[in-house]
């Protein structure tokens, strides 16, 4: 009766410390009829025999504290096979952190309550704002820069480096003009102003002179007789003869070239289609011809057949020697 009461009065401590104290006089019992020595587990296990000494006499206050206690008890467990007596271990050294039960005891409570936690839908008012903002900045943009909008390509007359395309369209003959008096005959409009297009061939552009003011009839009509007197008669189409240094130069289009000997400018601007123009070189100086729209620009060169200067439709710039030789630079 005494020693019921004795063992009820027993502290968890108290019943740990004898529980460790029978644990650890059995695993003495086990190495000794083993023949093993606490040297030999101390050499085997790598610890230290004082560790194992607290470990056979119960006092496992004296091992480290947290995981290295449980790991030590495993180890000499193991060495002497008594797994058995590592399980009694395991759960005397088992300490659950009871603070951290207590907290997911609460949590778990919590998630179970009859008031469920109620969400507030999101306004995505602000995202309706920015795209309107976006969208009018951008509409903002588009009228203050307008004028400055290229809707299509432009050609070398406006600036651009497109080609001019012309439409053919079938030709109709014109009705006869009606007989007018010399007084009424005087020009209905002045003659367009030229188009300067050096910028093809690394040119600063130039501005077009303003056109004149038109002249009366009779300053018209000697101007006229005086101009025409001074233009010679265009050659007749003949191609070169075969052999001679002589570069003629055939658009399919209206295109624009500039021919150069020397530095010397033997013709600088507009050809149309059907026209042609021949070009020589010195004995000893190249013909440098630049080519504004080469895909469409036949020649012959020194009696070949018509072919155009090449595929591309971006300038290029030919020079041509008398000795037959075409090159893409002055150095050959």
């Amino acid at each position: 009766m005494n020693t019921d009461k004795t063992a009820a009065e027993r502290t968890p401590e108290q019943k740990k410390a004898d529980d460790a104290r029978v644990l650890g006089a059995k695993l003495r019992e086990i190495r000794e009829a083993q023949g093993l020595t606490l040297d030999d587990a101390c050499d085997a296990l790598k610890i230290q025999q004082k560790y194992l000494s607290a470990i056979e006499s119960g006092s496992l206050e004296l091992l480290p504290k947290g995981p290295f206690c449980r790991s030590f008890l495993r180890q000499y467990c193991g060495y002497l096979k008594a797994d058995d007596l590592w399980k009694r271990y395991d759960k005397l050294t088992n300490k659950k952190n009871e603070a951290l039960d207590a907290y997911n005891k609460e949590d778990e409570e919590a998630n179970y309550t009859s008031n469920p936690k109620i969400f507030r839908k999101s306004s995505y008012l602000w995202v309706y704002m920015v795209i309107v903002l976006c969208l009018g900045s951008a509409a903002w943009i588009t009228w203050q820069y307008r004028s400055e909008i290229k809707v299509g390509a432009t050609t070398p007359l406006d600036g651009g480096t497109a080609p001019i395309v012309e439409s053919k369209q079938h030709e109709q003959p014109a009705p006869a003009p009606a007989p007018v008096s010399q007084e009424a005959s005087a020009p209905a409009a002045t003659q367009p102003a030229s188009v300067d297009l050096g910028w093809m061939d690394g040119k600063v552009p130039v501005k077009a002179a303003p056109p004149k003011a038109p002249l009366s009839s009779d300053a018209a009509a000697v101007t006229t007789s005086v101009d025409a007197a001074r233009v010679p008669a265009p050659a007749a189409n003949v191609p070169p003869a075969a052999g001679n240094a002589v570069l003629r130069v055939a658009p399919t289009v209206t295109i624009w070239i500039k021919a150069t000997v020397g530095g010397k400018s033997k013709f600088e601007g507009l050809l149309k289609q059907g026209e042609t123009k021949d070009f020589t070189p010195d004995a000893d100086t190249p013909l440098r011809v630049r080519y504004g729209n080469p895909a469409k620009t036949n020649i012959s060169w020194m009696g070949s057949a018509e072919a155009p200067v090449t595929r591309s439709g971006s300038p290029v710039t030919k020079y041509y020697w008398s000795d037959g030789t075409v090159t893409d630079t002055r150095n050959r």
